[in-house]
């Protein structure tokens, strides 16, 4: 798995890596990878800021990171706000959902 994950980021390294797509399922990957489920939050998230920095306004990767590490909600929902990006449902709204289950 390590060495896949490596040819991943190799990939991503080179002309590919301004593929949403591509991202997105480096997320997925990574997620379903790791064991822990601290350490599968962490390299979500690390996976995350890493698209961010060449795909800024995919809004679909933010939408991604919240559903694959949600305790970072309130982080990657500032950093949509500091794109200027917007969701059309309000923040209450998604948080009451995620009470209720």
């Amino acid at each position: 798995m390590a060495a896949l994950s490596r040819e991943c980021a190799l990939l991503l390294a080179g002309q590919a890596r301004t593929c949403v797509l591509l991202w997105r399922m480096f997320l997925e990957f990574e997620h379903v990878s790791v064991s822990r489920e601290d350490d599968r939050e962490r390299q979500t998230r690390n996976v995350f800021f890493r698209a961010m920095q060449v795909c800024p306004s995919a809004k679909i990767l933010y939408l991604d990171a919240v559903r694959l590490a949600p305790r970072h909600f309130v982080e990657v929902v500032d950093l949509l706000q500091e794109k200027e990006l917007h969701l059309r449902t309000p923040v209450e709204e998604i948080e009451e959902e995620e009470e209720e289950e």
